[in-house]
């Protein structure tokens, strides 16, 4: 095997990947890294906080509807409550209504009776 001939074919590296660095950049290059890592777990950091706190107004909040729903649940009670309270009083007049419309029909009859009665001549 010549070396002399040989093609160097260089291994493909990915699009936006810093070229490795030097030996003598090498301490620049690793203090750069660590500031970047130093940021991102800063960065990382401050979403966790803001993560933790929209989760606890969440909760907060589903508390308050929990609120919201028992107090609509009681008054919703109350309201079917005070319905069938009503349709026990409707049922009543409804009774009342027809034992008087009864009442009025048999008025009404016993007089036409008695006008047919008094309209006949008697024999």
């Amino acid at each position: 095997m010549d070396n002399g001939n040989a093609t160097v074919i260089p291994f493909p590296r990915s699009p936006g990947l810093a070229p490795a660095p030097r030996a003598s950049a090498a301490p620049e290059a690793a203090a750069a890294a660590m500031t970047r890592l130093a940021a991102a777990l800063a960065a990382l950091d401050a979403a966790l906080t803001r993560q933790q706190d929209a989760v606890v107004d969440w909760r907060r909040t589903l508390g308050m509807l929990g609120v919201g729903v028992g107090n609509l649940q009681q008054s919703l009670l109350a309201y079917h409550a005070r319905l069938a309270e009503l349709g026990a009083r409707v049922d009543t007049l409804h009774a009342s209504a027809r034992r008087l419309e009864r009442w009025a029909d048999g008025v009404l009859k016993r007089e036409a009776t008695a006008a047919t009665s008094r309209a006949e001549p008697n024999d």
